[in-house]
Protein backbone atom coordinates (compact mmCIF):
# COMPACT_ATOMS: atom_id res chain seq x y z
CA UNK A 1 0.00 0.00 0.00
CA UNK A 2 1.52 3.57 -1.17
CA UNK A 3 1.53 4.97 2.53
CA UNK A 4 2.40 8.77 1.22
CA UNK A 5 -0.51 8.49 -0.79
CA UNK A 6 -3.00 7.69 2.46
CA UNK A 7 -1.47 10.08 4.55
CA UNK A 8 -2.42 13.87 5.06
CA UNK A 9 -0.45 17.60 4.84
CA UNK A 10 -1.57 20.65 6.27
CA UNK A 11 0.83 22.80 3.70
CA UNK A 12 2.58 24.22 6.69
CA UNK A 13 5.89 22.63 6.70
CA UNK A 14 6.40 22.94 10.32
CA UNK A 15 2.58 21.92 11.47
CA UNK A 16 3.52 18.38 9.09
CA UNK A 17 6.11 17.92 11.29
CA UNK A 18 4.05 18.10 14.98
CA UNK A 19 0.73 16.88 13.95
CA UNK A 20 1.56 14.84 10.22
CA UNK A 21 0.98 11.36 12.16
CA UNK A 22 -2.46 12.44 13.86
CA UNK A 23 -3.96 13.21 9.81
CA UNK A 24 -4.14 9.69 8.81
CA UNK A 25 -7.44 8.22 6.89
CA UNK A 26 -10.13 8.31 8.82
CA UNK A 27 -10.19 11.12 10.93
CA UNK A 28 -10.97 14.66 11.60
CA UNK A 29 -9.58 18.04 12.67
CA UNK A 30 -11.46 21.20 14.36
CA UNK A 31 -10.09 24.46 13.05
CA UNK A 32 -11.17 27.24 15.22
CA UNK A 33 -10.34 31.04 16.31
CA UNK A 34 -11.43 34.31 16.46
CA UNK A 35 -12.91 36.64 13.24
CA UNK A 36 -9.85 36.98 11.38
CA UNK A 37 -7.10 34.70 12.78
CA UNK A 38 -5.89 32.53 9.09
CA UNK A 39 -9.11 29.63 9.81
CA UNK A 40 -10.03 29.55 6.06
CA UNK A 41 -6.49 30.32 5.28
CA UNK A 42 -5.41 27.07 7.26
CA UNK A 43 -8.28 25.01 6.24
CA UNK A 44 -7.66 25.88 2.89
CA UNK A 45 -4.21 25.15 3.15
CA UNK A 46 -5.07 21.72 4.09
CA UNK A 47 -7.05 20.85 0.83
CA UNK A 48 -4.86 22.48 -1.51
CA UNK A 49 -1.76 20.54 -0.04
CA UNK A 50 -3.52 16.90 -0.51
CA UNK A 51 -5.00 18.23 -4.02
CA UNK A 52 -1.16 19.25 -5.10
CA UNK A 53 -1.17 15.13 -4.35
CA UNK A 54 -3.96 14.54 -6.64
CA UNK A 55 -6.41 13.54 -3.51
CA UNK A 56 -9.47 15.38 -4.53
CA UNK A 57 -11.20 18.38 -1.86
CA UNK A 58 -14.88 18.94 -1.57
CA UNK A 59 -14.99 22.72 0.10
CA UNK A 60 -18.72 23.24 1.54
CA UNK A 61 -19.46 26.81 2.55
CA UNK A 62 -22.52 28.06 4.10
CA UNK A 63 -21.64 31.51 3.81
CA UNK A 64 -18.29 31.96 2.26
CA UNK A 65 -18.69 33.63 -1.06
CA UNK A 66 -16.26 31.41 -4.11
CA UNK A 67 -15.04 34.33 -5.97
CA UNK A 68 -14.15 36.44 -2.70
CA UNK A 69 -12.61 33.23 -1.15
CA UNK A 70 -10.73 31.81 -4.65
CA UNK A 71 -9.55 35.76 -5.06
CA UNK A 72 -8.20 36.11 -1.44
CA UNK A 73 -6.04 33.09 -1.30
CA UNK A 74 -4.33 33.82 -4.42
CA UNK A 75 -2.56 36.24 -2.40
CA UNK A 76 -1.40 33.67 -0.61
CA UNK A 77 0.13 31.15 -3.35
CA UNK A 78 -3.27 28.97 -2.79
CA UNK A 79 -4.88 28.66 -6.67
CA UNK A 80 -8.12 27.18 -6.11
CA UNK A 81 -9.57 27.75 -9.72
CA UNK A 82 -6.45 25.81 -11.21
CA UNK A 83 -7.63 22.85 -8.75
CA UNK A 84 -11.21 23.10 -10.12
CA UNK A 85 -10.33 22.85 -13.62
CA UNK A 86 -8.00 20.06 -12.80
CA UNK A 87 -10.91 18.58 -11.63
CA UNK A 88 -9.50 17.96 -8.30
CA UNK A 89 -11.55 20.32 -6.38
CA UNK A 90 -15.79 20.97 -6.04
CA UNK A 91 -16.83 24.12 -4.14
CA UNK A 92 -20.01 23.88 -2.93
CA UNK A 93 -22.56 26.91 -1.25
CA UNK A 94 -25.55 25.09 0.69
CA UNK A 95 -28.22 27.04 2.26
CA UNK A 96 -28.60 26.53 6.05
CA UNK A 97 -31.42 24.24 6.99
CA UNK A 98 -34.37 26.79 8.15
CA UNK A 99 -35.40 24.74 10.67
CA UNK A 100 -34.83 22.20 13.14
CA UNK A 101 -36.73 19.25 11.72
CA UNK A 102 -34.63 19.68 7.99
CA UNK A 103 -31.94 19.19 9.42
CA UNK A 104 -31.94 15.21 8.70
CA UNK A 105 -32.52 15.87 5.18
CA UNK A 106 -29.67 18.43 4.82
CA UNK A 107 -27.38 15.93 6.11
CA UNK A 108 -28.93 12.95 3.58
CA UNK A 109 -28.40 15.47 0.99
CA UNK A 110 -24.49 16.48 2.40
CA UNK A 111 -23.80 12.60 2.12
CA UNK A 112 -25.51 12.11 -1.27
CA UNK A 113 -23.39 15.10 -2.69
CA UNK A 114 -19.94 13.81 -0.47
CA UNK A 115 -20.29 10.28 -2.19
CA UNK A 116 -20.96 11.83 -5.34
CA UNK A 117 -17.68 13.95 -5.53
CA UNK A 118 -15.29 11.09 -4.24
CA UNK A 119 -13.19 13.49 -2.24
CA UNK A 120 -10.83 12.41 -0.05
CA UNK A 121 -10.45 15.62 1.85
CA UNK A 122 -13.99 17.83 3.03
CA UNK A 123 -13.69 21.55 4.41
CA UNK A 124 -16.40 22.27 6.17
CA UNK A 125 -17.06 26.55 6.54
CA UNK A 126 -17.86 26.80 8.84
CA UNK A 127 -19.87 23.97 11.61
CA UNK A 128 -21.00 27.20 14.12
CA UNK A 129 -23.99 28.97 11.93
CA UNK A 130 -25.16 25.12 11.46
CA UNK A 131 -24.73 24.14 15.24
CA UNK A 132 -26.62 27.69 15.89
CA UNK A 133 -29.67 26.64 13.93
CA UNK A 134 -30.28 23.53 16.23
CA UNK A 135 -29.10 25.33 19.73
CA UNK A 136 -31.79 23.86 21.50
CA UNK A 137 -32.34 20.78 19.84
CA UNK A 138 -30.54 17.88 21.83
CA UNK A 139 -31.74 15.26 18.86
CA UNK A 140 -30.48 17.31 16.35
CA UNK A 141 -27.19 18.16 17.76
CA UNK A 142 -26.37 14.44 18.69
CA UNK A 143 -27.29 14.13 14.53
CA UNK A 144 -24.65 16.38 13.79
CA UNK A 145 -22.41 15.09 15.71
CA UNK A 146 -22.74 11.83 14.11
CA UNK A 147 -22.70 12.90 11.07
CA UNK A 148 -19.17 14.75 11.02
CA UNK A 149 -18.03 11.66 13.33
CA UNK A 150 -19.15 9.09 10.09
CA UNK A 151 -17.83 11.30 7.10
CA UNK A 152 -14.19 10.28 7.61
CA UNK A 153 -14.65 6.78 7.84
CA UNK A 154 -16.81 7.07 4.91
CA UNK A 155 -14.38 8.55 2.69
CA UNK A 156 -11.23 7.16 4.24
CA UNK A 157 -10.00 10.68 4.68
CA UNK A 158 -9.29 13.34 6.30
CA UNK A 159 -12.43 16.18 7.18
CA UNK A 160 -11.71 19.91 8.38
CA UNK A 161 -14.36 21.54 10.55
CA UNK A 162 -14.05 25.28 10.64
CA UNK A 163 -15.37 26.92 14.20
CA UNK A 164 -16.06 30.30 14.95
CA UNK A 165 -14.68 31.63 18.42
CA UNK A 166 -16.30 34.97 19.75
CA UNK A 167 -13.75 37.85 20.41
CA UNK A 168 -12.07 37.65 23.92
CA UNK A 169 -13.65 34.26 24.26
CA UNK A 170 -11.53 30.99 24.68
CA UNK A 171 -14.48 28.28 24.43
CA UNK A 172 -15.39 26.61 21.48
CA UNK A 173 -18.42 26.15 21.98
CA UNK A 174 -19.17 22.84 19.79
CA UNK A 175 -20.29 20.66 22.10
CA UNK A 176 -19.46 16.90 22.04
CA UNK A 177 -17.11 17.15 18.30
CA UNK A 178 -14.17 18.34 20.16
CA UNK A 179 -14.65 14.85 22.15
CA UNK A 180 -14.57 12.74 18.88
CA UNK A 181 -12.20 15.33 17.29
CA UNK A 182 -8.80 13.88 16.53
CA UNK A 183 -7.42 17.26 16.08
CA UNK A 184 -8.15 20.59 17.64
CA UNK A 185 -5.92 23.87 16.31
CA UNK A 186 -6.99 27.22 17.66
CA UNK A 187 -6.20 30.11 15.56
CA UNK A 188 -5.60 33.60 17.72
CA UNK A 189 -4.59 37.02 17.21
CA UNK A 190 -4.18 40.06 19.49
CA UNK A 191 -2.80 43.62 19.73
CA UNK A 192 1.09 43.84 21.52
CA UNK A 193 3.21 47.00 20.84
CA UNK A 194 0.40 47.93 18.41
CA UNK A 195 1.43 44.96 16.31
CA UNK A 196 -0.75 41.84 15.11
CA UNK A 197 0.66 38.89 17.13
CA UNK A 198 -0.75 35.42 15.71
CA UNK A 199 -0.28 32.29 17.39
CA UNK A 200 -1.88 28.87 17.03
CA UNK A 201 -2.58 26.58 19.73
CA UNK A 202 -2.40 23.45 19.66
CA UNK A 203 -5.52 22.33 21.84
CA UNK A 204 -5.26 18.29 21.09
CA UNK A 205 -4.02 15.64 19.20
CA UNK A 206 -4.91 12.75 19.33
CA UNK A 207 -2.21 9.51 19.49
CA UNK A 208 0.53 12.52 19.13
CA UNK A 209 2.68 13.08 22.18
CA UNK A 210 2.98 17.29 22.06
CA UNK A 211 5.10 19.24 24.47
CA UNK A 212 4.17 22.47 22.61
CA UNK A 213 0.81 24.20 23.40
CA UNK A 214 1.11 27.56 21.37
CA UNK A 215 3.50 28.77 18.04
CA UNK A 216 3.61 32.28 16.66
CA UNK A 217 2.37 32.25 12.96
CA UNK A 218 2.33 34.58 10.28
CA UNK A 219 0.04 34.97 6.82
CA UNK A 220 2.33 36.02 4.37
CA UNK A 221 1.54 37.59 1.01
CA UNK A 222 2.48 35.10 -1.77
CA UNK A 223 4.14 32.50 1.08
CA UNK A 224 0.84 31.65 2.98
CA UNK A 225 0.54 30.98 6.60
CA UNK A 226 3.74 30.12 8.06
CA UNK A 227 4.79 29.23 11.63
CA UNK A 228 8.19 27.98 13.07
CA UNK A 229 8.10 26.02 16.36
CA UNK A 230 10.31 27.64 19.01
CA UNK A 231 12.76 24.76 19.45
CA UNK A 232 12.62 23.21 22.87
CA UNK A 233 15.20 20.89 24.10
CA UNK A 234 14.78 18.16 26.97
CA UNK A 235 18.43 18.36 27.47
CA UNK A 236 21.07 20.54 27.60
CA UNK A 237 23.55 19.13 24.45
CA UNK A 238 26.96 19.00 24.28
CA UNK A 239 29.50 20.70 22.37
CA UNK A 240 31.37 19.48 19.59
CA UNK A 241 35.17 19.10 19.90
CA UNK A 242 36.04 20.88 16.68
CA UNK A 243 38.20 23.79 17.73
CA UNK A 244 38.88 27.06 16.12
CA UNK A 245 42.01 29.87 16.69
CA UNK A 246 42.07 32.77 17.76
CA UNK A 247 43.83 35.75 15.09
CA UNK A 248 45.86 37.08 18.31
CA UNK A 249 48.08 34.83 19.62
CA UNK A 250 47.59 36.03 23.51
CA UNK A 251 44.41 35.05 23.21
CA UNK A 252 45.35 31.66 21.52
CA UNK A 253 47.77 31.17 24.47
CA UNK A 254 44.89 31.44 27.11
CA UNK A 255 41.83 30.66 25.42
CA UNK A 256 43.28 28.14 22.64
CA UNK A 257 40.30 28.78 20.81
CA UNK A 258 36.52 28.78 20.27
CA UNK A 259 35.00 25.39 19.87
CA UNK A 260 31.93 25.04 17.48
CA UNK A 261 28.73 25.68 19.39
CA UNK A 262 30.30 28.22 22.17
CA UNK A 263 28.11 30.97 23.06
CA UNK A 264 30.17 34.18 22.59
CA UNK A 265 28.90 37.64 23.88
CA UNK A 266 30.90 40.89 23.48
CA UNK A 267 29.73 43.86 24.51
CA UNK A 268 31.61 47.26 24.30
CA UNK A 269 29.98 51.02 25.93
CA UNK A 270 27.65 52.46 24.05
CA UNK A 271 29.60 55.93 23.58
CA UNK A 272 32.49 54.15 22.75
CA UNK A 273 32.49 51.14 19.86
CA UNK A 274 35.46 50.69 18.69
CA UNK A 275 36.09 49.70 14.82
CA UNK A 276 38.69 47.08 16.12
CA UNK A 277 36.12 44.61 16.83
CA UNK A 278 35.19 44.02 12.97
CA UNK A 279 38.88 43.23 12.45
CA UNK A 280 38.43 40.36 15.39
CA UNK A 281 35.54 39.06 14.15
CA UNK A 282 36.69 38.98 10.44
CA UNK A 283 39.84 37.84 11.09
CA UNK A 284 38.50 34.32 13.22
CA UNK A 285 36.16 33.88 10.37
CA UNK A 286 39.06 34.01 7.94
CA UNK A 287 41.83 32.21 9.01
CA UNK A 288 39.44 29.50 10.19
CA UNK A 289 37.53 30.03 6.80
CA UNK A 290 34.15 29.76 9.02
CA UNK A 291 30.74 30.63 6.94
CA UNK A 292 29.13 32.90 8.71
CA UNK A 293 25.40 34.81 9.06
CA UNK A 294 25.39 37.98 10.50
CA UNK A 295 21.98 39.46 11.60
CA UNK A 296 21.70 42.81 13.07
CA UNK A 297 18.71 44.97 15.01
CA UNK A 298 20.04 48.05 14.73
CA UNK A 299 21.58 48.43 11.02
CA UNK A 300 20.27 47.66 7.61
CA UNK A 301 22.35 44.82 5.62
CA UNK A 302 23.94 47.07 3.40
CA UNK A 303 24.94 49.26 6.06
CA UNK A 304 26.43 46.98 8.45
CA UNK A 305 28.49 45.46 5.16
CA UNK A 306 29.52 48.60 3.67
CA UNK A 307 30.63 49.95 7.35
CA UNK A 308 32.71 46.60 7.98
CA UNK A 309 34.45 46.75 4.76
CA UNK A 310 35.20 50.58 4.62
CA UNK A 311 36.98 50.14 7.82
CA UNK A 312 39.06 47.15 7.12
CA UNK A 313 39.69 48.36 3.35
CA UNK A 314 41.75 51.67 5.32
CA UNK A 315 44.11 49.20 7.21
CA UNK A 316 43.83 46.05 4.90
CA UNK A 317 46.98 46.06 2.21
CA UNK A 318 44.26 44.44 -0.25
CA UNK A 319 41.71 46.61 -0.40
CA UNK A 320 39.16 45.47 -2.88
CA UNK A 321 40.17 41.58 -2.17
CA UNK A 322 39.13 41.81 1.97
CA UNK A 323 36.00 43.26 0.72
CA UNK A 324 35.51 40.04 -2.06
CA UNK A 325 36.26 37.66 1.19
CA UNK A 326 33.75 39.43 3.38
CA UNK A 327 31.40 38.66 0.83
CA UNK A 328 31.96 35.70 0.24
CA UNK A 329 32.17 34.20 4.29
CA UNK A 330 29.35 36.29 5.39
CA UNK A 331 25.72 37.23 4.29
CA UNK A 332 23.93 40.42 6.04
CA UNK A 333 20.54 40.46 7.44
CA UNK A 334 18.42 42.98 9.29
CA UNK A 335 15.30 42.33 11.63
CA UNK A 336 14.00 45.67 13.40
CA UNK A 337 12.76 44.43 16.59
CA UNK A 338 10.60 46.81 16.95
CA UNK A 339 8.41 45.88 14.18
CA UNK A 340 7.98 42.14 14.79
CA UNK A 341 6.62 40.11 17.46
CA UNK A 342 8.95 38.23 19.42
CA UNK A 343 7.65 35.10 18.02
CA UNK A 344 7.98 36.29 14.31
CA UNK A 345 11.06 37.49 15.15
CA UNK A 346 12.89 34.51 16.21
CA UNK A 347 10.97 32.96 13.18
CA UNK A 348 12.43 35.08 10.69
CA UNK A 349 16.55 34.26 12.96
CA UNK A 350 15.52 30.72 12.40
CA UNK A 351 14.59 31.06 9.00
CA UNK A 352 17.93 32.82 8.06
CA UNK A 353 20.11 30.41 9.78
CA UNK A 354 18.01 27.14 8.16
CA UNK A 355 18.50 28.77 4.44
CA UNK A 356 22.11 29.55 5.04
CA UNK A 357 23.41 26.27 7.31
CA UNK A 358 26.36 28.42 8.81
CA UNK A 359 29.64 27.90 10.91
CA UNK A 360 28.46 30.90 13.10
CA UNK A 361 26.05 33.48 13.71
CA UNK A 362 26.24 36.77 14.63
CA UNK A 363 23.24 38.51 16.49
CA UNK A 364 24.26 42.94 16.21
CA UNK A 365 22.94 45.16 18.92
CA UNK A 366 21.11 42.52 20.82
CA UNK A 367 20.15 44.92 23.45
CA UNK A 368 17.84 46.26 21.72
CA UNK A 369 15.35 43.35 21.57
CA UNK A 370 16.47 42.49 25.26
CA UNK A 371 14.88 46.00 26.30
CA UNK A 372 11.92 45.76 23.86
CA UNK A 373 10.41 41.97 24.54
CA UNK A 374 9.32 40.85 27.90
CA UNK A 375 11.99 39.16 29.72
CA UNK A 376 10.66 36.25 30.78
CA UNK A 377 9.38 35.22 27.20
CA UNK A 378 12.65 36.91 25.94
CA UNK A 379 14.91 34.65 27.92
CA UNK A 380 12.89 31.37 27.65
CA UNK A 381 13.02 31.94 23.95
CA UNK A 382 16.87 33.01 23.77
CA UNK A 383 17.66 29.78 25.41
CA UNK A 384 16.38 27.54 23.71
CA UNK A 385 17.51 29.26 20.32
CA UNK A 386 21.20 28.64 22.22
CA UNK A 387 20.55 25.29 22.76
CA UNK A 388 19.18 24.71 19.50
CA UNK A 389 22.25 26.08 17.37
CA UNK A 390 24.74 24.43 20.33
CA UNK A 391 23.46 21.12 19.21
CA UNK A 392 23.92 22.03 15.38
CA UNK A 393 27.21 22.87 16.31
CA UNK A 394 27.07 26.85 15.24
CA UNK A 395 28.93 29.38 17.31
CA UNK A 396 26.79 32.07 18.26
CA UNK A 397 28.35 35.30 18.89
CA UNK A 398 26.63 38.08 20.53
CA UNK A 399 27.09 41.59 20.16
CA UNK A 400 25.82 44.60 22.29
CA UNK A 401 25.94 47.55 24.10
CA UNK A 402 26.90 47.04 27.54
CA UNK A 403 23.63 47.89 29.81
CA UNK A 404 21.33 46.66 32.69
CA UNK A 405 21.00 43.15 30.79
CA UNK A 406 24.94 42.96 30.98
CA UNK A 407 24.37 40.06 33.65
CA UNK A 408 21.72 38.47 31.50
CA UNK A 409 23.96 38.00 28.70
CA UNK A 410 27.18 37.13 30.14
CA UNK A 411 25.66 34.46 32.40
CA UNK A 412 24.61 32.62 28.66
CA UNK A 413 28.11 32.66 27.75
CA UNK A 414 31.39 30.30 27.27
CA UNK A 415 33.34 33.48 26.16
CA UNK A 416 32.73 36.87 27.40
CA UNK A 417 34.60 39.78 25.73
CA UNK A 418 34.12 43.10 27.33
CA UNK A 419 36.06 46.32 25.73
CA UNK A 420 36.02 49.18 28.02
CA UNK A 421 38.02 52.63 28.34
CA UNK A 422 40.02 53.62 31.54
CA UNK A 423 41.84 57.17 32.17
CA UNK A 424 45.22 57.12 31.72
CA UNK A 425 47.24 60.58 31.43
CA UNK A 426 43.89 62.01 31.67
CA UNK A 427 43.48 59.89 28.33
CA UNK A 428 40.84 57.56 27.41
CA UNK A 429 42.43 54.38 26.73
CA UNK A 430 40.99 51.13 25.37
CA UNK A 431 41.41 48.04 27.38
CA UNK A 432 39.67 44.58 26.77
CA UNK A 433 38.56 42.73 29.39
CA UNK A 434 38.17 38.44 28.10
CA UNK A 435 36.81 35.65 30.26
CA UNK A 436 36.37 32.40 29.17
CA UNK A 437 34.75 29.58 30.88
CA UNK A 438 36.93 27.44 33.41
CA UNK A 439 39.42 29.84 32.97
CA UNK A 440 40.92 33.18 34.91
CA UNK A 441 39.96 36.69 33.12
CA UNK A 442 42.33 38.34 31.96
CA UNK A 443 42.89 42.18 30.89
CA UNK A 444 44.99 43.57 27.28
CA UNK A 445 45.87 46.92 27.30
CA UNK A 446 46.32 49.17 24.96
CA UNK A 447 49.73 47.52 23.59
CA UNK A 448 48.50 44.01 23.39
CA UNK A 449 45.34 45.20 21.61
CA UNK A 450 47.48 47.32 19.16
CA UNK A 451 49.79 44.03 18.77
CA UNK A 452 46.86 41.44 17.86
CA UNK A 453 45.91 43.99 15.42
CA UNK A 454 48.81 43.36 13.50
CA UNK A 455 49.15 40.07 13.97
CA UNK A 456 45.35 39.92 12.58
CA UNK A 457 46.19 41.43 9.79
CA UNK A 458 49.21 39.93 9.18
CA UNK A 459 46.93 36.64 8.86
CA UNK A 460 44.54 38.26 6.98
CA UNK A 461 47.18 39.87 4.25
CA UNK A 462 48.72 36.17 3.87
CA UNK A 463 45.49 34.73 3.15
CA UNK A 464 44.56 36.84 0.54
CA UNK A 465 48.53 36.62 -0.44
CA UNK A 466 47.63 32.88 -1.36
CA UNK A 467 44.41 33.00 -3.02
CA UNK A 468 46.15 35.51 -5.10
CA UNK A 469 48.75 33.02 -5.72
CA UNK A 470 46.77 30.25 -6.38
CA UNK A 471 44.65 32.48 -9.36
Amino acid sequence: MDTHYNTFKTGVEELDRLIGKALQPGSFIVVAGHPGAGKTTLASSICYANMLENKKCLYVSFQEDKEKLYRNLLSVSINFKEMEEKGLLRFLKLPLPAHDEAVEKFLDKMMELIVKNDPKVVVIDSITPLLNTVRDNIKARALLQNFFAEIPKEIKGLVVLIAEIPMMEEKIMIGDIEFVADAILILKHRVERNLLVRELEIRKIRGVPINLAKVPIAIIEGKGLVMHAPPVLEEIPSRPKKLYEFPCSKLRDLFRGIRKGDVVYISYPSDNRMATLWLLIVGIILINNIKTVMISYKRSSEELKENMCEYLKNICTYEKKIEELIKDKIKFYSINPAGVSMGIGSLWELSIIEKNNPDMVIFHSVDLPARIFNEKEYLTSLINQILLLKKKGVIIVRIGSKDEKYDLHASLADLVVRIDTVIKNNKPTPIIYAWKVGKEPIILDKEDIEYCIQEILHGINKIIEEKTKNK
